[in-house]
Parts: structure tokens; C-alpha cells; sequence
């Protein structure tokens, strides 16, 4: 009897099956879904929020009463070691300023990452003071590095603005040094540039949109009702806006952390 069996050829090992296929590379989600998540996040935690930033500000206008004081007084009465005085004295506000912003970037990412809130005094933890001033100069050496980009050609400057977009974060949260906070961010972004720089574009563009509605009300108010429904309507859009795009910028910055490009 003839036997039928077919033999199965051995596959070669160096040959991918099915089951072996690449994994599917990660591709950031929409601009829309990420502002959506981070507004969704925002609503239910605005309380506590607009709280702190508004505790933040005050302080930062306490922070600054000696200086103006000081400078009163001294433009007045011509004594210009007063003026001086004055002008060191603004470092205070500048300080706190700084040290409100760290606490604030840090506050978020626990919101984010844990949905807990602070009190005012966990808020300002003395944890934060180490990166005040290395956050200070980031800042600093970011804005030149744009500004120098900008009056090159406009071109470098978006695409230095947007490698160095998460900068911040980096200093902040993986406790590298300023140059590598810069590399690291670039290392993010790279591969991606033009996919990062419409996100950021996007909320950019919320952002706008939010104070076109603004302009247009005040222009249906007039006289000096207008100018106060201005007054209080940028308060409430700068308040509202600043921990809305720290949420945002801080959803973003995990997503390219935790997905680098694969080459």
C-alpha cells in the first residue's frame, strides 16, 4: 500500500513565521483625544486647581509689595540707595514665582499620575527649592536658543521650540542636569518632530480660540463695563488656562517618554 503522507518541510529558522511579526509601532494619539483627556482631568479637579494657582499668585504679589514699596519711596524722595534696594528686592517675587511653577508642574503630575491634590503646605514642600534655580536657567537657555533659531530663520526656531518642549518635565522629573534635560527632550521628539509640533500647535489654537470669544463679548460691552468684563475675563482664562496646559503638556510628555521612536 502506497503511503500518502506528505513530509512537511522544516522551516527555516531565520525565516519570520506569523506569530513573529513586528510589533505595531506606537503612533501618538490625536490632538483632540489628548486635550480631551486633559480638560476631562481639569473639570473634575478645577477647584482645587484654580485654588492653588490663585494662592500661587497672591503669594507672588505679596513677594513683590516690599520692592514696589521701596521704589515708591525711593523714585519720591531721590535716595538712590533706595532704588537700588528696591530692584534686589524684586528677586523675592522672581523667586517664589519660580518656586510656585516647579510645585505647580510637580502637583500636576501627581494629580495625573495618582489623583491625589495638596494642601498649600505639601504644595510648597521645600522638595521643590532644588530645582528652582536649575529650572530658572533651562528656562533662560531655552528662550535664547529659540530666539536665536527665530532670527536665523524662522524654521529653526519651531523646530528648536519643539525639541526642547519637554525640557522642563525632564528637569524636573528624571533629575538630569540642564544640557542633558535639552538632549533628552530632542532624543523624545526626534522622529516625530512634525507629529509633536501639531499638538502643540493644536492647543495653541484652542487657546486662541478661547480669547477670540472673549474679545468678541467685550466688543458687544461698551465703555468701561467692557474694560472690566476684559479685566476679569483674561484673570479667569490665564487662571483656568495655565494648569489645563500643564495637564496637557504633562499627558504629552509621559506619551513620548514611555514610547520612544524605534528605529
Amino acid at each position: 500500500m502506497e503511503n500518502t503522507t506528505e513530509s512537511v518541510p522544516m522551516s527555516d529558522p531565520h525565516v519570520p513565521t506569523q506569530q513573529e511579526t513586528a510589533p505595531t509601532p506606537f503612533v501618538l494619539p490625536k490632538p483632540k483625544k489628548l486635550f480631551t483627556e486633559a480638560w476631562a482631568l481639569f473639570k473634575n479637579n478645577w477647584k482645587y486647581l484654580v485654588r492653588m494657582c490663585v494662592i500661587g499668585m497672591l503669594f507672588m504679589c505679596l513677594a513683590m509689595l516690599p520692592a514696589i514699596l521701596i521704589l515708591v519711596i525711593g523714585g519720591a524722595s531721590n535716595v538712590g540707595i533706595l532704588f537700588i534696594i528696591g530692584i534686589i528686592l524684586l528677586l523675592i517675587p522672581v523667586y517664589v514665582g519660580l518656586w510656585f511653577m516647579v510645585s505647580f508642574v510637580r502637583a500636576v503630575a501627581l494629580l495625573v499620575d495618582e489623583g491625589k491634590t495638596l494642601t498649600t503646605k505639601e504644595f510648597f514642600s521645600a522638595q521643590n527649592r532644588p530645582f528652582i534655580w536649575k529650572y530658572f536657567w533651562l528656562r533662560i537657555l531655552v528662550g535664547i536658543i529659540v530666539f536665536a533659531g527665530f532670527i536665523l530663520f524662522i524654521v529653526p526656531g519651531v523646530i528648536f521650540a519643539t525639541w526642547f518642549s519637554f525640557a522642563s518635565f525632564v528637569l524636573i522629573f528624571e533629575g538630569t542636569k540642564i544640557t542633558e534635560a535639552l538632549t533628552r527632550s530632542k532624543s523624545y521628539v526626534k522622529g516625530r518632530t512634525g507629529a509633536v509640533l501639531w499638538r502643540w500647535i493644536y492647543v495653541g489654537l484652542v487657546q486662541i480660540l478661547f480669547f477670540i470669544g472673549l474679545a468678541i463679548i467685550v466688543a458687544i460691552i461698551p465703555g468701561t463695563a467692557g474694560e472690566i468684563v476684559d479685566f476679569i475675563g483674561q484673570l479667569v482664562l490665564n487662571i483656568v488656562w495655565m494648569p489645563l496646559l500643564l495637564i496637557y503638556g504633562y499627558m504629552f510628555y509621559k506619551l513620548v517618554k514611555n514610547n520612544p521612536v524605534t528605529k
